[in-house]
């Protein structure tokens, strides 16, 4: 049971937080106050153990209030409510005074509901299992312009299809590529995390946006212009991949190049690689020169899967040639489905979801069973290569 409070100085915003905590079972709203003095007066004697503060609540900021929350009753939970117009400063105050239960619009009894449950577990909890094993995979090319992100977002996509606890990241340092391909706008992205210098659980989850239409998808996204990838240290991307990883069961990482610090031990702690390549013979060979900056580097090359993008452009090189100069089996080649990608794109509708019986979705969705199941498979290719293929 979770006796609570809600706090808003805003009529309607107190008559929708009452609304969507009374559906959530198990919680009940002891009060309701429209002032942060009514608050104080009230905290002395209520059996409440938990309240939550709309950000415009009267008499003082909420995190003035929220401190003084925690002088008086120490144990007290609290969850702050947003009206999604706050300015990024906002947030980061937040971050930054260790708050962690934080709703976002639309406000809903689900995502209340999740956010109650993180109340009756301590910080570095065993319901995220500190020794639970995820999935991490990261999508890596030998250079830009190649479909890397197009496969990423489209592999986070479908694996949220059968699991909800996807987490889609941007090492870029691309900003605004996953806003764009998911229709979606961020308040928060990596950088909140390095400036709060932790990388707990928690803070993790707190930050992590959630994606508002694909259920059980969420992301960090790179930022904008003020923040360089090449920051982003390797004990921090460790530290980020390790908080990751008790937040969610399967991780896609859309990686930056190889001369980025976070990128080769995001990589060595991957369980799958996909390198994308097209079906030339100038990026088929960047590919094979990739491949073994890979293995120079000690990656375990068993679980990196070569995946050839725009598959029908270039048939007059051969599979077992591209496999003879990569060095490499490739796994599978994503047929050049432009028009219907290039809308995906635009409109911000993944195409696995969209549109999912299109050849190039048909085989990232087979791809992302594979990863889903822990790539159990053993077998050298995924998918045989689409029906134009083969040499003239």
């Amino acid at each position: 049971m979770h006796p609570i409070i809600v706090a808003s100085d805003n009529p309607e915003k107190l008559k929708e937080l009452v609304a969507v905590f009374s559906s959530v079972p198990g919680c009940e709203i002891v009060a309701q106050v429209k002032s942060s003095r009514e608050m104080m007066l009230l905290l002395g004697t209520t059996k409440a153990t938990g309240v939550v503060i709309h950000m415009g609540i009267e008499g003082g900021s909420a995190l003035s209030l929220i401190d003084m929350i925690k002088q008086q009753r120490q144990h007290m939970h609290v969850m702050v409510a947003l009206d999604g117009t706050e300015q990024a400063d906002v947030w980061q105050q937040i971050v930054m005074s260790g708050l962690r239960t934080i709703l976002t619009p639309p406000y809903a009894p689900d995502k209340a509901a999740q956010l109650l449950s993180q109340w009756v577990v301590p910080s570095q909890n065993a319901a995220h299992g500190a020794e639970k094993k995820s999935f991490l995979v990261s999508v890596t090319s030998p250079r830009s312009g190649l479909g890397k992100t197009l496969v990423s977002v489209n592999m986070a996509a479908a694996l949220a299809q059968w699991n909800k606890k996807v987490g889609l990241i941007d090492f870029t340092g691309q900003s605004g590529d996953f806003s764009m391909m998911l229709d979606d706008v961020p308040k928060n992205s990596i950088l909140d995390l390095i400036k709060a210098g932790e990388f707990d659980v928690d803070l993790v989850e707190t930050v992590m946006a959630t994606h508002s239409k694909i259920h059980g998808l969420r992301y960090l996204s790179s930022p904008g212009n003020e923040f360089n990838i090449g920051d982003l240290t390797k004990p921090m991307a460790l530290e980020m991949i390790k908080g990751l990883r008790q937040v969610c069961d399967y991780i896609v990482v859309d990686m930056a190049d190889w001369s980025k610090p976070a990128t080769e031990p995001t990589i060595k702690e991957s369980d799958i690689v996909f390198v994308v390549t097209t079906r030339d013979i100038i990026r088929i060979s960047a590919t094979q020169k990739y491949l073994a900056k890979l293995k120079d580097a000690d990656v375990d090359m068993s679980k990196v899967k070569v995946l050839v993008n725009c598959a029908e452009v270039g048939v007059e090189i051969s599979e077992s040639e591209i496999e003879s100069i990569l060095e490499h089996p490739v796994t599978a080649y994503l047929p050049l489905d432009i028009e219907p990608a290039t809308y995906s794109v635009n409109a911000g509708k993944p195409l696995v979801i969209h549109d999912p019986k299109l050849p190039l979705s048909d085989i990232i969705i087979r791809i992302a069973k594979l990863v889903f199941n822990q790539w159990q498979d053993t077998s050298k290719a995924v998918v045989q290569a689409p029906p134009k293929l083969g040499k003239k």
